[in-house]
């Protein structure tokens, strides 16, 4: 006998049971299309699959003033070393400290790192919920959980196919116009001319741009940064430390700078680990190199490569 209750569960489940694998499938193209993408805040961390067996001798680590100041290019024609440039745009150390275990997970172990230390190695800023939306195609992955859940990722977004993109649909567009060759990004930030080996080229035809923090500003404290460096030890990577140019005007007003300065001097003579300090050197004052008073421009980048490799050349424990 027919029972027309049946035939509807069945129907409803056939329904749910097909939205369930369309929407599987949604999430599947849009995550794999902003994967490809060139957008600087997915390319950042797409690199490393693209980048594969890089196995560097020599790594650049650090925030932006990092990855736009240090061409592995210029290095290697200065240094007998193969290096890589593992800086992140927008890079807090919990950041940091995750792509290395990303990269590490995907290449041997460096001879050497050189950290670019700042105020941003001393910032007990860890709230990634402003940036949820930059780690999207890797909310399910497994290397990636604890970034996942500090970004404040929930339950449904986990496990529930394309939950994460509601509300985001401009990224479930762009991820499905990736994929399909529909569309093609470029960096998403006006004043970046390319992308490679980690190195951030930033156009030097503009005019030297202000820059402003944008939230307040708090130390944290050193155990991280140490149990890093206590790694390094153990693992016998040699780390060299280097503060980059901050502009001069600016320097001598900002906080951040002046608070944290001493505090990492101190650090390197603690650890015992060579400091190449750029930040009060005479070009800080030419602002034909900065593309604002914190960042250096292609120009001002190519200077400081040439300048960071020559002083390497001494001290690099090959």
């Amino acid at each position: 006998m027919h029972n027309p209750i049946k035939y509807l569960l069945v129907k409803v489940c056939v329904f749910l049971l097909l939205l369930l694998g369309v929407a599987e499938l949604a999430g599947y193209i849009a995550d794999s299309g902003l994967k490809r993408t060139k957008l600087i805040d997915y390319k950042l961390w797409s690199r490393l699959d693209e980048d594969r067996n890089v196995d560097a001798d020599l790594l650049i680590m650090g925030n932006s003033r990092a990855s736009c100041h240090i061409n592995p290019d210029i290095l290697d024609s200065i240094l007998p070393v193969h290096s890589y440039n593992l800086g992140l745009h927008a890079g807090i150390l919990p950041l940091q400290f995750h792509i290395w275990q990303l990269y590490i997970k995907r290449n041997q172990k460096p001879r050497t790192i050189v950290w670019n230390v700042d105020w941003g190695t001393l910032s007990d800023e860890d709230d990634l919920s402003g940036r949820k939306s930059q780690y999207l195609p890797w909310c399910n992955d497994p290397d990636w959980k604890q970034i996942i859940e500090k970004a404040g990722f929930s339950f449904f977004d986990k496990y529930i196919p394309c939950w994460k993109y509601v509300g985001r649909s401009d990224l479930l567009i762009k991820g499905f116009g990736e994929y399909t060759g529909i569309s093609e990004s470029d960096y998403g930030i006006p004043f970046i001319l390319s992308y490679k080996r980690g190195y951030i080229r930033v156009d030097d035809r503009l005019p030297k741009q202000e820059w402003r923090l944008g939230h307040d500003f708090k130390t944290g404290n050193f155990d991280a940064t140490e149990d890093f460096l206590r790694m390094c030890r153990r693992e016998k990577i040699q780390v060299i430390f280097y503060y980059s140019p901050v502009y001069a005007p600016f320097r001598k007003f900002y906080d951040p700078y002046i608070i944290t300065y001493a505090a990492i001097d101190s650090l390197a003579k603690v650890w015992d680990i060579p400091f190449l300090d750029y930040s009060q050197v005479p070009e800080s004052s030419d602002p034909a190199l900065f593309k604002d008073d914190i960042h250096l421009n292609s120009k001002g980048g190519d200077w400081l490569s040439r300048r960071l490799g020559h002083d390497l050349d001494s001290i690099l424990i090959l």
